[in-house]
């Protein structure tokens, strides 16, 4: 009981004081005067509004959610088989890489490094090409001859039209 008068006694105070320096806004006033229970009851509760859907809606769009998990699930999967592909290459390389320089540790990081650029490269040619499949025929663990004959291979191709 005292702490509400006390608080009362505060904001009429408080309110007294603002309003005799020559406050600009009358609404800081009222605000500032106004109790909580008031501001309580000034406020209004949003409605919501229920939506209804029809069992064909709901049956579609189960359907739309569970399609979504499939394509994202069959994404991760291609994902991770492409990365395993790059794993094996990449250990193909490594131990190519220490058969020709069995001794040289910084040439052997650099060879590898280039063929898995050059790697990258070459996956981003469709693999229905011709010239592609040539490539990886005649030099299988080489990508940097790979990506080297096959662009002059497309070169000569322009200039031949």
């Amino acid at each position: 009981m005292k702490n509400k008068i006390a608080s009362t006694f505060f904001i009429a105070t408080t309110s007294l004081i603002i309003s005799s320096c020559g406050s600009s806004s009358d609404k800081t006033n009222e605000q500032i005067s106004s109790t909580p229970s008031q501001n309580v009851e000034q406020t209004q509760t949003p409605t919501v509004q229920e939506v209804v859907k029809t069992p064909e809606e709901i049956q579609a769009e189960e359907k739309a959610a569970t399609e979504q998990k499939l394509k994202e699930e069959k994404a991760e999967a291609e994902r991770t088989k492409q990365a395993e592909q790059d794993d094996k290459v990449r250990e193909k390389l490594k131990a190519q890489a220490k058969r020709d320089w069995p001794d040289d540790y910084s040439t052997q990081e650099y060879w590898v490094n280039e063929q898995m650029q050059d790697y990258e490269y070459m996956k981003t040619i469709p693999n229905d090409d011709r010239i592609k499949k040539k490539a990886q025929q005649d030099w299988p663990l080489d990508f940097s001859t790979q990506k080297y004959w096959y662009n002059e291979q497309i070169e000569a191709k322009e200039r031949m039209k």
